[in-house]
């Protein structure tokens, strides 16, 4: 798929020079932060939370696709920023129910909680899902 990116991207306005449209990050990456100074903000920021959902069903667990997945997902966890220890990762698989999965402080265990309604969501627990 070919998407036409204006001539204004390949000109540096800050230095006033030609640029190059390869360093520009929102033309190559998918998310772009941008971090308010400190004099923008009310409050501290919201933590991260990053939502991670597996297909459960029992055509994914015969692909492999959720042996691939929670593989992908236990290598990676480690590389997930949280420099300030305030970022919260929550883990829902679906199938022809949800399921949530809580991991209460201090617990090394997950408690798996299961909404069988996909009708009408709710959250099982309003804490201690992220």
């Amino acid at each position: 798929m070919a998407n036409e990116v204006p001539q204004l991207f390949d000109w540096d306005q800050v230095h006033n020079q030609p640029g190059d449209r390869w360093a520009r990050a929102e033309l190559n990456h998918s998310v772009v932060e941008f971090v308010a100074p400190t004099e923008y903000m009310v409050r501290p920021p919201q933590p991260a939370v990053y939502v991670f959902l597996i297909d459960v069903s029992h055509t994914a667990v015969q692909s492999g696709m959720v042996a691939t997945a929670t593989r992908a997902l236990l290598e990676n966890l480690d590389r997930i920023p949280d420099e300030d220890d305030r970022t919260k990762v929550a883990i829902i698989c679906y199938d022809v129910s949800l399921y949530f999965f809580s991991i209460p402080p201090g617990e090394s265990e997950p408690n798996m909680l299961v909404v069988s309604d996909i009708e009408d969501v709710f959250l099982p627990k309003p804490t201690d899902l992220l």
